[in-house]
């Protein structure tokens, strides 16, 4: 990705690899928020 703003979730830095997201995650991608939750 391009840019300084790295992904992060939950306030550490995303690498390469894919993640399994957990209820109550947070994301943050090009300065935008998004939580993740878990619907039953």
């Amino acid at each position: 990705m391009e840019g300084s703003n790295k992904p992060t979730l939950n306030g550490a830095a995303i690498g390469p690899e894919p993640v399994i997201l957990k209820d109550g995650d947070m994301l943050e991608l090009a300065g935008t928020q998004m939580q993740f939750l878990q619907v039953d």
